[in-house]
């Protein structure tokens, strides 16, 4: 008697993989032993979401106090993804334009000592600007990373953001996201880390002017796509 290759299959191998893979951004920052200190005034983030991809326009300003030079540093995390996944960044500061930077890559979680999870990677790209005192500076920076593969069976798609803990606020703060209806079939679930997030049917926004928030500060935008649906 001939016995189904579904019985031969441990239920571990007929179950499908909910292992994510992804890679986000994280707000851009100047700070720690770069000899030049600057608080961010403004960051908004623009996100166009493709079938496969997702592209981020963001800009940042930033003010220093006592001025000087140093790096602003660009960091992303990623789960079974590596840095090669990032693809046509661009950066400039003051409109004039940065040449990128070999990434600088350790691994921050994850590994032998935590069984079943995938290590967390950190990349860092670090471009040098300079700052006159009481001056301003400003970032531009566009990339495209893949969309995240997540929930049962991998099926839905994901976008993430990384602002970080807000103990003071910023003047502006916010993101946009953008897509056709074509594309995201319907958004699952938002998260951020303070207000609310408005979706509609070919876009959603958040924005956190002036408010406080503690932890990663991380924007979640999960969905699912049109194809599968098809």
């Amino acid at each position: 008697m001939l016995i189904p290759l579904a019985l031969l299959m441990s239920p571990m191998q007929q179950q499908p993989t909910n292992q994510p893979t992804e890679i986000y951004a994280a707000m851009p920052a100047i700070g720690g032993l770069t000899g030049l200190s600057a608080e961010r005034q403004l960051h908004s983030v623009t996100v166009t979401i493709g079938k496969e991809t997702a592209t981020f326009e963001t800009l940042t300003t930033f003010r220093s106090e006592a001025g000087g030079e140093g790096n602003v540093g660009l960091t992303f995390l990623s789960r079974g993804r590596t840095h090669y996944d990032i693809k046509d960044m661009w950066a400039s500061w003051n409109k004039v334009d940065m040449e990128t930077p070999d990434a600088m890559s350790t691994k921050s979680m994850g590994g032998p000592d935590r069984p079943g999870m995938i290590s967390t990677q950190m990349h860092v790209y670090n471009f040098p600007v300079s700052m006159p005192p009481k001056g301003t500076g400003a970032l531009r920076m566009k990339f495209t990373l893949p969309l995240a593969k997540v929930g049962y069976g991998l099926a839905q798609r994901e976008i993430k953001y990384r602002f970080g803990a807000m103990m003071h606020g910023m003047d502006q703060l916010r993101m946009i996201i953008k897509y056709d209806p074509n594309t995201v079939f319907n958004v699952e679930h938002t998260d951020v880390p303070a207000g609310k997030m408005e979706v509609g049917p070919n876009g959603a926004y958040w924005k956190a002017d002036g408010l406080t928030f503690e932890g990663k500060g991380e924007v979640t935008f999960r969905f699912f796509p049109k194809q599968l649906q098809d």
